[in-house]
C-alpha cells in the first residue's frame, strides 16, 4: 500500500496544503496525523469505504467501534442521541482534551462505525484552540509580529481586534466558548509585545497606556483601545477584548459574500470604444498619441499646433486619433515648448 506525506506547518498551517487532505478524505482516503495524545488515522465517517479502510489498515476486529475527534460539543450533538446530563458536566470540565465518552450513537452513523453496539467514542482535541493561537506563538510563546510593527497605533490594536472578533463570533454559540480564554492571552500579548518592539519599549508599559473599561451586558471588562480624534466628530476606537466568553444560544451566523466593489472603466478605455478621431471627428479605426507631459505641447498662441491645442484644452497627455491625422501630428511637431 502506497502512501503520499504532505508536511503541513503546524505554526503556519498553508491553506492549499489543508484544501488538498480535505479533498481526499472527502474522496475517501485515509489519513495517519498526529493528535494531542497520539498518532491516529482519519476518515470521514459517513463515507463506508474509507470506514472499511480504517479497520483494514489497522487490522482491528469489526466488533470494536471506532472513536470520533469532533470539534465541540454542538458537533457531538449532531452525532448522537439526546444526550444526558452527565455528559454536558464532563464536556465542561474535561473538553478540549484527552477525555474519551462514549454516548448513544445517531441513526444517521453507520453500524459500522459503532461496530453494531450502537454506541460512539467521542473527543474534543486541542487543536482548535492550537491552531487558532499559532499566529500569535513563536518558539512556544506569545511574540510579536513584525508586519505590523511599523503601522500606527490604531491600525496594529484594530487588526488584532478584528481577528479576535470574528473568531469569538463564530464559536459564540459553543458551551465551551470560555475555553478561548488562553487565546485571549496569546493575542493580547502578542498585541503588546508589537506595540513593545515599535516604541523600544516594554510590555508593562504598553498595557498601562492602552488599557480601558467598556461596559457590557456582564459588567465592565478590561480591554485596549487606541482612539484618534477629530475636531467636531467622535473619535475614531480601536479595541481589542472586551468580549464575555460567555455562550450566546440566541446568537446567529451570517457568512457574508463580499460584495465585488464596481471598477469604473478607465477613461481611455471609453474614449477607445468609441472610435471616433477626437481631431477630425471621423469614425474610423483610431490609435493614441501620447506626450511625456503637458508643457511639451509647447506655449499657447499662433504657434501651435492645432492637435497640441487641443490635448492642451482636454488637458490630457494623450489624443486618440484616425491614421491620416496621427501622420499630421508627426509631420507637424511642437517647435516652441513652453
Amino acid at each position: 500500500m502506497s502512501a503520499e506525506i504532505v508536511r503541513i506547518n503546524k505554526e503556519q498551517p498553508e491553506a492549499s496544503l489543508i484544501t488538498y487532505v480535505a479533498e481526499q478524505l472527502k474522496a475517501g482516503q485515509v489519513l495517519g496525523m498526529p493528535t494531542d495524545t497520539f498518532y491516529g488515522l482519519a476518515a470521514d465517517p459517513f463515507n463506508l469505504r474509507a470506514v472499511k479502510k480504517i479497520y483494514d489498515v489497522k487490522s482491528r476486529q469489526r466488533n470494536k467501534p471506532l472513536s470520533l475527534l469532533i470539534e465541540s460539543v454542538d458537533h457531538a450533538e449532531d452525532l448522537t442521541r439526546p444526550l444526558p446530563e452527565i455528559f454536558y458536566l464532563l464536556a465542561r470540565k474535561f473538553w478540549p482534551g484527552p477525555l474519551t465518552i462514549i454516548v448513544r450513537a445517531a441513526s444517521r452513523l453507520s453500524l459500522k462505525v459503532t461496530a453494531n453496539s450502537g454506541n460512539v467514542a467521542l473527543r474534543v482535541p486541542l487543536d482548535v484552540i492550537k491552531a487558532k493561537r499559532a499566529p500569535y506563538r513563536q518558539r512556544g510563546k506569545p511574540w510579536h509580529r513584525p508586519a505590523l510593527q511599523n503601522l500606527d497605533d490604531y491600525d496594529i490594536i484594530q487588526a488584532y481586534g478584528a481577528e479576535y472578533r470574528g473568531i469569538v463570533g463564530y464559536y459564540v454559540l459553543a458551551r465551551d466558548v470560555w475555553r478561548f480564554n488562553e487565546l485571549e492571552w496569546y493575542a493580547t500579548t502578542s498585541m503588546l509585545k508589537t506595540l513593545a518592539a515599535k516604541y523600544q519599549s516594554t510590555v508593562t508599559k504598553m498595557a498601562a497606556r492602552y488599557k480601558a473599561k467598556i461596559k457590557t451586558p456582564h459588567g465592565l471588562r478590561t480591554c485596549f483601545e487606541a482612539r484618534i480624534g477629530r475636531d467636531g466628530k467622535p473619535d475614531l476606537v480601536a479595541r481589542f477584548g472586551g468580549i464575555p466568553l460567555v455562550q450566546k444560544k440566541d446568537a446567529v451566523l451570517t457568512d457574508r459574500v463580499p460584495a465585488r466593489p464596481p471598477v469604473p472603466r478607465k477613461e481611455l478605455l471609453h474614449r477607445l470604444r468609441t472610435r471616433r478621431c477626437e481631431l477630425c471627428g471621423d469614425p474610423a479605426k483610431v490609435v493614441v498619441h501620447q506626450v511625456r507631459k503637458l508643457t511639451s505641447l509647447g506655449a499657447p498662441g499662433p504657434g501651435q499646433p492645432a492637435w497640441a491645442e487641443k490635448m492642451a484644452q482636454m488637458r490630457r497627455k494623450t489624443l486618440v486619433v484616425c491614421g491620416p491625422c496621427h501622420d499630421a501630428i508627426h509631420a507637424q511637431p511642437v517647435t516652441k515648448v513652453a
